[in-house]
């Protein structure tokens, strides 16, 4: 073996991540305008690469992609802006639920009869910490994966799902662009409109940043990339990954994380921002992308095993 395959197999994982944070750089710069958080996520990539630390700079790969095509359709918003819909999820969400809520959608009525303060911040607390929530339960299984156990399977059957999710919540973005709650709230499902300025909208949650005198909530929305992006409601589909996944792994035990994409999926409807057909979708496509990436990882798992004989680490 000459010196230059000896040097790529010996680095391969140092080579694969500066490869993906050029491609990324590009990527951005063609899409949209470069941000402080793009340069900052950059540099902490960078140092995992200083530090040496390839192994896990080359596994967080996916969930680096995950966030870049979801954070991509701030490029294409222009795009859909003139398609957006939504009477059809109004008109899905009374036909389903209205005998509930006298009539009407469940977001439309928790809007109409006001909302209880501390209701509306323990449900925000949850709603958006859902991506934070997924996160680092994928890391606690990638820091875990030498304790014995399928932990490091487990990790990759959690990621390549989170990246199939996001892939296919952005199609579905991009293809049905769906007003929100807030929206039909200010302008029924017409664009543009007069009480529209553009960006996201925190809804109910300005309850809870007018109470604190500081925009907390307003400062994460502005990170949103796309307001009409509502079905589905990704905010459940992720953390459904991880109830999946938690079954999986702790068996009945693991079915207490259920209450989490549960809590979200209530907080959705009640602080204004998904319809209930949203978070059904939620749950459905959290389940597709669970089941197509458990099997992808299953296939790896049995190509590796005939190959070698032993179960990989």
């Amino acid at each position: 073996m000459n010196s230059v395959s000896l040097f790529f197999g010996k680095h391969r994982s140092a080579l694969l991540s500066l490869f993906f944070i050029l491609a990324y750089l590009l990527c951005v710069s063609l899409i949209m305008p470069v941000r402080k958080d793009h340069i900052f996520l950059v540099i902490v990539y960078i140092g995992l690469i200083l530090l040496k630390r390839h192994a896990f700079a080359r596994d967080v790969i996916p969930l680096l992609m995950a966030w870049l095509s979801y954070d991509s359709l701030r490029g294409f918003v222009d795009h859909v802006v003139y398609r957006v819909s939504g009477q059809w999820a109004l008109d899905l969400d009374v036909l389903l639920l209205g005998w509930l809520f006298n009539g009407q959608s469940p977001p439309i009525w928790f809007h109409e009869h006001g909302g209880i303060l501390w209701v509306t911040a323990f449900t925000g607390i949850f709603y958006i910490g859902y991506i934070v929530f997924s996160v680092f339960f994928a890391l606690y299984l990638w820091f875990t994966r030498h304790r014995g156990g399928r932990n490091y399977e487990y990790y990759w059957q959690f990621v390549i799902s989170f990246f199939i999710i996001a892939l296919l919540g952005m199609t579905t973005f991009y293809l049905l662009p769906t007003a929100p709650p807030w929206y039909y709230e200010k302008c029924g499902f017409t664009y543009p409109c007069a009480d529209y300025e553009g960006g996201p909208d925190t809804a109910r949650l300005n309850d809870v940043d007018a109470l604190l005198g500081v925009p907390v909530f307003a400062s994460f929305y502005s990170l949103e990339s796309n307001p009409f992006a509502a079905f589905p409601s990704l905010h459940v589909g992720y953390p459904v990954l991880a109830a999946l996944l938690s079954r999986r792994k702790w068996g009945r035990k693991g079915e207490v994380v259920w209450l989490f994409p549960l809590i979200v999926a209530f907080s959705a409807m009640y602080l204004n921002h998904h319809w209930f057909i949203d978070v059904v979708a939620g749950f459905v496509y959290g389940w597709v992308s669970f089941t197509l990436g458990t099997r992808i990882v299953g296939y790896y798992r049995r190509k590796y095993l005939k190959k070698t004989g032993t179960a990989p680490v």
